[in-house]
C-alpha cells in the first residue's frame, strides 16, 4: 500500500458548478456578481484525476474508493479541502471570491 495526496474530482461536479455559476450570474444580471462570467475551466482546479461517468454530482466526495480500469484501488481516508488556488484566475492572477463561495 503506498499514501499519497491525490485531488479527484469529476466531470459531473465542474458541469454542476457552472451551472450554478451561470444561474448565479443570470440572477444578478452578470456583471454586478464578479468580473469572471465565463464558465470555470479545470485550470482552476489542481486535480490530479478528472472522472467522467459518475451518477451525479460530487458522488467523489463521498466514494470509499475508486477503481480505475479494474486493476488500481484508491481507498479516500480524508475528505478533500480547497484551498485557495481556485479563486484565482490563472490568465489574470486576480483573486475573487469565487468559485468557493458558489461550491
Amino acid at each position: 500500500i503506498n499514501y499519497s495526496a491525490i485531488n479527484i474530482a469529476s466531470q459531473e461536479s465542474m458541469n454542476e458548478l457552472n451551472r450554478r455559476w451561470m444561474e448565479k450570474n443570470q440572477a444578478s444580471h452578470a456583471s454586478s456578481l464578479a468580473e469572471q462570467t465565463e464558465p470555470f475551466d479545470w485550470d482552476r482546479f489542481r486535480c490530479n484525476i478528472i472522472l467522467q461517468g459518475l451518477p451525479s454530482p460530487h458522488f467523489e466526495d463521498f466514494a470509499k474508493f475508486v477503481e480505475i480500469n479494474g486493476s488500481i484501488q484508491l481507498l479516500w481516508n480524508r475528505r478533500r479541502y480547497f484551498c485557495s488556488m481556485p479563486n484565482v484566475d490563472q490568465s489574470t492572477g486576480v483573486q475573487t471570491e469565487e468559485p468557493q463561495t458558489t461550491l
